[in-house]
């Protein structure tokens, strides 16, 4: 694997990037279906909160779906899992997208397609790619080089997530931390970092980015 230096990822950022880099230093983070239980369901809507403080953090939204997509989301099922997204994200009182995480239909690829993501110059930070293995394995690169590998080892009621062999962050399908009283299990999920690239920034924010698609992620395996 090529060594990749990310110490300088925010060395000359913009504003929105510098509000990332803060982001990115909480710790444990709410992630909660925005789409009302009595609405129409159109397209995926996400809100992430700081657990913390339960402030509103991130708002991914499918702004730019086709109408097939859209067709795939109300109809749900097989349909709903294999096809194509692209998230917006957006930061509040920021008119423009941080983040952009996309990744084309996923029908006839086992393992699904390769999500890519992509900073708000529109330039690619990284794709990523299920492994053919027996554990859930993601590759993260960037341009045919290997940025780390992120193992996925489910533990009900949470799912632990490690980088050569490190735990990096555990995923949490129930919660009773902070502000739990926002939590609604079987929609919600929640993702606590641990200490581990805490001084990393790209990386911090290319696993935030996985956890906001996580769920089509899963669904398309």
């Amino acid at each position: 694997m090529i060594s990749v230096d990310h110490s300088r990822a925010f060395a000359h950022s913009s504003p929105s990037q510098r509000i990332f880099a803060e982001i990115l230093k909480t710790e444990s983070f709410l992630v909660k279906d925005a789409v009302p239980r009595k609405e129409a369901k159109t397209s995926d809507k996400w809100d992430v909160y700081s657990a913390q403080t339960a402030e509103l953090i991130l708002s991914s939204r499918e702004e730019e779906s086709d109408v097939l997509t859209k067709a795939c989301r109300f109809i749900g099922g097989d349909h709903d899992a294999i096809a194509r997204f692209s998230y917006v994200v957006r930061a509040p009182g920021i008119d423009h997208p941080i983040l952009r995480i996309k990744r084309g239909s996923s029908s006839l690829l086992p393992n699904g397609a390769k999500v890519e993501f992509i900073d708000e110059a529109q330039q690619q930070i990284a794709s990523m790619k299920r492994l053919f293995t027996f554990r859930k394995k993601y590759k993260f690169s960037k341009s045919g080089a290997e940025l780390f590998t992120l193992s996925l080892k489910n533990r009900r009621p949470l799912a632990e997530l490690s980088i050569n062999g490190d735990l990096v962050c555990t995923l949490h399908h129930t919660w009773d931390g902070p502000n739990a009283h926002l939590f609604e299990r079987g929609r919600d999920f929640a993702f606590r970092f641990t200490s581990y690239g805490r001084n990393d920034p790209t990386r911090r924010l290319l696993l935030l980015g996985f956890f906001i698609a996580l769920q089509r992620i899963l669904q398309a395996e």
